[in-house]
């Protein structure tokens, strides 16, 4: 692999702030992702003079971070896995995409099995191809 996807990443901009968010199914990346996303208001913050806190410290602790969220909140962009893996592709071709899942593939027990997977990996990347290119005009006169 020329090229790792991640160095690639970085390489595009200079300062900025990466999250990764991992877990099962159900765990509240997707959720977390979508409130990141978001403005401070739809984080739904409670205000300070709402907020009750059982110690006045945490009360004072609280304000300082709210105010600080409230006037330097950015709102971050998601890039999903299926992002990256698309990002891939473009970087390193599609040729370079197959050979790197399956060199990484432990589980194959013979040379057939790696071709097999190849070849349906490549069958769905062409069908995907051919429906992209289908509403591609679609896409450019919108």
């Amino acid at each position: 692999m020329n090229s790792n996807i991640v160095d690639s990443i970085y390489k595009l901009r200079q300062s900025f702030l990466l999250i990764g968010l991992t877990g099962r199914t159900g765990s509240g990346c997707t959720t977390i992702a979508k409130l990141l996303q978001g403005s401070f208001e739809q984080l739904y913050a409670p205000n300070p003079c709402d907020y009750t806190a059982p110690h006045l410290n945490e009360k004072r602790k609280y304000t300082i971070v709210y105010n600080f969220l409230k006037t330097q909140w950015h709102s971050f962009d998601v890039i999903s896995a299926s992002d990256m893996l698309f990002f891939f592709v473009l970087i390193d071709g599609y040729d370079n995409f197959i050979n790197a899942i399956l060199s990484s593939e432990k589980e194959f027990t013979s040379e057939k099995d790696k071709f097999e997977l190849g070849e349906k990996l490549q069958k769905r990347f062409k069908n995907a191809s051919i429906k992209a290119n289908k509403i591609k005009p679609t896409l450019i006169t919108s």
